[in-house]
């Protein structure tokens, strides 16, 4: 008797398992989410000046997200400034999810060098072609001191050269040893500083001559002698030429 009814329960409970089983459905496969979307700002669709600099933002939606910039893993939203820039350059920014990857190209033109003032200076070597001065502020006579080599060697034997990466060097040009090396730096009003010290400012550049001024506390006369006057502040005129070489 108490086999039958063991077996009786048995049989029982498997049909109300079976039943359950019945009654559930079945969940299928886990959603895939869509792809990333990504959304850039601030691109410059005109070409950059040599030498320029420009930023561009991103934003990136979308469900487990992964960013890189050039390979390089970044924020879903950020921004990022590209430094100097002296030839065309792309970025790619990616964003990827278990839907797949969305990338993006961010295509900036750059000029050449004669489409802006750091890259005029900065191209080639310069030599010193004369040396000039002013007696005060404001007057419009710039007396020469020193035109050509015989008068000065020491002046026309230098070359000069402000790499875009920001090094200033100065060698001698028969020998090729540096005489001055440091950094330099282009303010946004036309004024080259080297070593954090020396401040020039650019009066005249073209593709092949370079004018300086260089303020000095001590005033000329016409005969080129220094005046005792500390008062009268006088301008160094430097002229440069671009070096065939």
């Amino acid at each position: 008797m108490k086999t039958k009814t063991y077996l009786f329960v048995t049989v029982f409970l498997s049909v109300i398992l079976l039943f359950v089983a019945g009654c559930q459905k079945n969940p299928g496969p886990t959603p895939i989410p869509a792809k990333p979307v990504i959304t850039i700002s601030g691109v410059v669709t005109s070409a950059l000046p040599y030498g320029d600099s420009t930023n561009f933002s991103w934003v990136v939606t979308g469900k487990s997200v992964y960013a890189s910039l050039n390979g390089k893993e970044v924020s879903l939203s950020g921004a990022y400034n590209t430094g100097r820039l002296f030839a065309d350059t792309s970025y790619k920014l990616s964003a990827t999810n278990d839907g797949g990857t969305t990338s993006a190209i961010i295509n900036l033109k750059v000029g050449d060098w004669t489409t802006s003032t750091y890259g005029k200076v900065s191209h080639s070597y310069w030599v010193f072609d004369s040396l000039g001065y002013n007696t005060y502020p404001g007057n419009s006579t710039v007396f020469t001191m020193y035109t050509d080599q015989e008068m000065d060697p020491a002046y026309f034997t230098d070359q000069y050269y402000y790499f875009p990466t920001g090094m200033y060097v100065m060698k001698n040009k028969n020998t090729g040893r540096t005489i001055a090396l440091d950094q330099w730096r282009l303010l946004p009003n036309d004024t080259i500083v080297i070593a954090n010290v020396e401040k020039y400012g650019i009066k005249i550049l073209t593709k092949t001559k370079m004018v300086l001024v260089d303020p000095i506390w001590e005033s000329y006369d016409s005969n080129g002698n220094g005046v005792a006057n500390a008062q009268r502040r006088a301008w160094l005129k430097w002229v440069y030429k671009r070096d065939s070489k």
